[in-house]
């Protein structure tokens, strides 16, 4: 059973709170970080207790898991925001790892199969991969783990800070409620679309491009979810961007052949 309470503060008096609370261990974080909307909001909020000098960056490490097939303004905002995290002195690990993906265009299956990064595939890479780039750990297991294996492995000294909210979906609050694992911790599970919007306007974050190029093509704030290339979310918007992005469809396409489908349905 899931049971709610109302508290006493908003949501963003609540989610600093948990933050200090996370740094008060003096054990390591870890911040996932992907350049959404929800990462920038959670990115902010540890950046901006960092300059209050409320929690030590020392214990800090960001980590962005490459994806390959991402947008190139998800590219540059993390690009923005690894530059800022390093100059407070907390550490940004960038990984390119070969990780196993969802792939929904796999024969019409939405299964792992679509490997980022892959070596035999590096002519077709859907970009280049940045120089400073992280390519090996001990702890992966190449073309075998997805990346959310790998970080429970290598996460597993610390705490793990994740901008998940559960007002996306039903699952993910049934998700959140039954989690055990107490090294993984969501400092902006109540937020709402309207909560992460008005945060963004309000301390003037600079959003990626395709959030306005989503709402543009006629997207609502419930489908502002962006991801890699071939996940269900992201899919089926891929031909409408390709107005933006004019060399988009053919670079997707190279790398994954089965991405006509998408120009017919």
């Amino acid at each position: 059973m899931i049971i709610k309470k109302q508290g006493r503060m908003n949501v963003v008096e609540a989610a600093r709170k948990r933050i200090e609370n996370i740094f008060s261990n003096n054990v390591p974080v870890y911040l996932s970080f992907s350049g959404g909307k929800d990462s920038l909001c959670l990115a902010h909020l540890v950046y901006t207790l960092i300059q209050e000098e409320r929690i030590d960056p020392s214990l800090l490490t960001v980590h962005f898991i490459d994806e390959e097939a991402v947008f190139p303004c998800i590219e540059r905002t993390v690009m923005e925001w690894r530059k800022k995290f390093l100059l407070v002195g907390a550490k940004f690990h960038w990984y390119c790892l070969e990780v196993k993906h969802f792939n929904c265009l796999n024969e019409l299956e939405n299964d792992e199969s679509f490997i980022c990064w892959d070596r035999y595939k590096r002519d077709v890479w859907v970009r280049p991969m940045p120089p400073f780039a992280i390519t090996h750990h001990p702890l992966l297991k190449p073309r075998k783990m997805t990346y959310q294996a790998f970080l429970d492995r290598s996460c597993v000294d610390g705490i793990v800070m994740i901008g998940i909210r559960v007002y996306e979906s039903l699952q993910r609050l049934k998700n959140i409620s039954k989690q055990k694992k107490h090294k993984r911790l969501f400092p902006i599970y109540d937020w709402k679309d309207s909560d992460v919007w008005l945060y963004l306007l309000e301390n003037h974050i600079e959003i990626p491009d395709i959030y306005r190029y989503l709402w543009q093509s006629g997207a609502t704030r419930n489908e502002m979810r962006v991801s890699q290339f071939f996940s269900i979310d992201t899919v089926k918007v891929l031909v409408k961007m390709n107005e933006y992005y004019p060399d988009l469809m053919e670079r997707v396409t190279r790398r994954e052949p089965n991405a006509y489908l998408v120009a017919l349905y």
